[in-house]
């Protein structure tokens, strides 16, 4: 390398390092230095460490007209302090933030100095509309234990982007207008929350609503809540979760004053309703959400706030949307917003929503004794105990069904109100029923008296008046709570009526009213071990006189009588009608019992005890089900070799070929769709049920019939015959069997075909 190749190449070294200084220098500027080399793109407009999210504690917006809002980040949730007081919505709040921590310049400028297109200066401050920004943005933040601020100046909007400066550096940054589109509009209240978070039931102590000169208090002691004097009576805990629920899920439609204080515009100076929710508030700087269901408590000396919501007049005349304020404490009141009218419409609650239906708020689980006084007939008295639920007053010789005396006792507990009553309740009268429920963990019983309205008084229903313990308050409730108070004791005996199991029937004779006779035997049973005579196993009924019977519907009887319970227990005996159920057993150890049913009504009777009972009519369906084999043509359709089907004079013989193709014996078109209907209408056909004996009064008129051949050579006969406008089946002529409708149609269709018409001709 020659002398003049080194001192070039050295130049280029030289003049590359300066290129470098300049660039570099230029990058990292500090804040004021003014442009020398033109524009430059795309860099953050605040580096990491000056600026993050996630230390900003409290924020400012100042608009163009001075006005000022000032945002804090209070226990990492964000609330508007100032001028008026609001919760914001945090994810609209981290958004705005991210916004601005993530803004990138396009272009930046000295203010009025040339820029890199000659001739062309860099647009001033005014012109930027810098002078005086449309919006101030400071951000205050703390990071390692030091304070910042960063301030930010929004200029003009222009094609989508923004000029933007920084305290404290002269340049003007064009970045995206995100951050600008954002806060214009509604401005800070594009922030607020939409909803109102009233807090939830159990944290609730006490609530006020006004309406007008109506006012409705309610309070909360122990857990339960009642109305605060001038009215009296309980207050349902399900009324006021919902009422409060409700005022949790209204939606705020739009934001419309902060800075009056003058209200009667929008009718909040004499609200038409206000609603005021005083609530248990541990940490006395938290918003007013709603909480999560802590335990029932009575809280002491916990500190406690008061969320009011105020409805004033309607947004417009005529409409139904209504301006509202939201307070906490007495802050916040003068942010007036818009309701929907439906949501307007959750204080138009009165008393009477509010009150507990219930006439006593008792667990019916916890009562341990109940007393039913009547003006007619016995007291009833019953008692639980460690062997369960006795009764008392009168003594019966029968133990009572467990199931039936809880479902007595949650009624009584559980009967409701449909209407009240706080005026001229009875006095010095005689009540047609008292009912006193002593319950576990009560020091006093519960005592409900029952009382005829009189019939002026009255309403078609309901027409019952109970009044509980000394309340001053009246329920109206349903006619239907006669009955309950009603109930006998043989209504609430042991539904258990006889307490076999299948294996203990050794026989069973079923006589049904129209004259079938099942008689029934089960073998005996075989034992599992040796020597071992009482361990049994399932064993196999056989019916007399026939060579098998329908397992099934033997199956379903057995189900209903092992064991045998009643649906209810009735006063008196079944009568003794000719036209009854009867079954009679046999047990294997001697014993025989005899059950008579009334089969239009379930009502039966066993071994002509003085107490009838109810069964289900399913199962008296069941006992009369057919029980002899139903199946009256034992083949498959591919065993079936011919059907010879005859009417009168006339008659075809029909065969099936294997693959399923009908002709005539006597080379008749054979119409093929009806042929196979009858085929397989008949492999396997069953009756519904036998007669007993053939229909008499009537005479039987032959319609058709069918003789079966099978492939091993068998014949089988069936005749449908009409009997008036009934028809029957015949099998072999000797037995007498029901068919469905459209069984019979099937084996009515005819099967040849008219050559001339191409119709079905027999």
């Amino acid at each position: 390398m020659n002398y003049k190749t080194t001192l070039f190449l050295l130049v280029l070294l030289v003049m590359a390092g300066a290129v470098l200084w300049v660039v570099r220098e230029n990058t990292n500027a500090p804040p004021g230095a003014a442009e020398s080399a033109g524009v430059e793109e795309g860099k953050p407009l605040f580096m990491a460490d000056e600026l993050s999210v996630e230390t900003i504690q409290g924020v400012e917006i100042q608009s163009a007209d001075g006005a000022k809002a000032t945002l804090a980040r209070q226990a990492e949730v964000w609330r508007q302090v100032e001028p008026v007081r609001f919760d914001l919505d945090n994810w609209s709040v981290t958004d705005l933030l991210d916004s601005v921590g993530s803004l990138r310049w396009d272009e930046r400028f000295v203010p009025g100095q040339s820029g890199a297109t000659p001739g062309a200066a860099a647009p001033t401050l005014e012109q930027a509309g810098l002078s005086t920004p449309q919006m101030r943005l400071t951000l205050h933040g703390e990071r390692d234990g030091k304070a910042y601020t960063r301030t930010l100046s929004l200029g003009k909007r222009l094609g989508g982007r923004a000029y933007v400066q920084r305290d404290g550096d002269e340049r003007v940054y064009l970045v995206d207008d995100v951050l600008a589109h954002k806060l214009t509009g509604e401005g800070v209240a594009s922030l607020r929350k939409r909803s109102l978070e009233a807090p939830g039931e159990s944290q609730a102590q006490r609530v006020v609503l006004r309406r007008g000169q109506e006012t409705i208090e309610l309070v909360k002691s122990h857990g339960q809540w009642s109305f605060a004097p001038p009215l009296s009576g309980r207050v349902s805990r399900d009324a006021v979760r919902q009422l409060l629920t409700g005022i949790s899920n209204i939606y705020i439609k739009s934001f419309t004053s902060d800075t009056r204080t003058d209200l009667s515009p929008f009718g909040l100076d004499e609200p038409s309703a206000e609603l005021a929710v005083t609530f248990a508030a541990p940490d006395s700087d938290a918003g007013a959400t709603a909480e999560t269901e802590p335990a029932q408590s009575q809280p002491s000396a916990m500190p406690t706030r008061t969320v009011t919501l105020r409805l004033g007049g309607a947004t417009e005349l005529g409409g139904e949307d209504r301006y509202a304020t939201w307070a906490s404490d007495d802050q916040g009141g003068r942010v007036v917003f818009t309701l929907a009218g439906h949501d307007a419409s959750k204080l138009d609650i009165g008393v009477d929503a509010l009150r507990d239906p219930r006439l006593s708020p008792v667990d019916p689980t916890s009562v341990w004794q109940v007393q039913v006084q009547r003006e007619e007939g016995p007291t009833l008295k019953l008692e639980q105990g460690n062997g369960g639920w006795t009764l008392l007053e009168p003594k019966v010789d029968y133990t009572l069904d467990a199931a039936s005396v809880s479902d007595f006792v949650g009624a009584l507990a559980q009967i409701k109100a449909e209407h009240y009553r706080t005026q001229d309740l009875p006095v010095n009268t005689p009540s047609i029923a008292t009912v006193t429920l002593s319950a576990a963990g009560q020091s006093q019983a519960e005592i409900l008296r029952f009382y005829r309205l009189k019939a002026a008084d009255a309403d078609k229903t309901p027409s019952l008046l109970a009044v509980r313990n000394d309340e001053a308050v009246g329920y109206i409730v349903p006619e239907s709570a006669t009955d309950l108070l009603k109930t006998t004791p043989l209504s609430l005996r042991d539904r258990m009526v006889l307490n076999l199991s299948a294996g203990e029937l050794a026989s069973m004779r079923i006589e049904l009213p129209d004259g079938r006779v099942y008689q029934l035997t089960q073998a005996e049973p075989a034992a599992t071990g040796p020597g071992d005579e009482s361990t049994t196993r399932p064993v196999a009924w056989s019916l007399t006189g026939e060579p098998s019977l329908e397992d099934d519907a033997l199956r379903k009887i057995l189900v209903g009588l092992t064991p045998l319970h009643a649906r209810a227990w009735e006063d008196g005996g079944a009568a003794g009608k000719a036209d009854m159920i009867r079954v009679r057993m046999t047990t294997r150890d001697g014993g025989s019992h005899a059950l008579s049913i009334d089969p239009a009504t379930g009502r039966a009777t066993l071994d002509d005890a003085k107490s009838a009972f109810d069964v289900s009519m399913d199962w008296v369906n069941a006992l009369q089900a057919e029980l002899r084999p139903r199946t009256v043509v034992p083949v498959r359709i591919e065993q079936m070799a011919s059907v010879a089907v005859r009417e009168g004079d006339k008659g075809v013989e029909v065969h099936r070929d294997k693959d399923g193709h009908y002709s005539a014996a006597d080379g008749r078109a054979i119409d093929q769709s009806a042929a196979g209907t009858l085929f397989d209408r008949l492999a396997g056909l069953r009756v519904e049920r036998y007669l007993a004996v053939p229909p008499a009064g009537k005479k039987a008129a032959t319609q058709r019939r069918l003789s079966i051949a099978t492939q091993e050579g068998a014949t089988i006969n069936l005749t449908i015959v009409a009997v008036g406008e009934s028809r029957y089946l015949t099998i072999d002529d000797n037995r007498w069997g029901v068919l469905d409708e459209a069984a019979l149609q099937d084996l009515m269709a005819k099967v040849t075909i008219d050559e001339a018409s191409k119709t079905p001709d027999k």
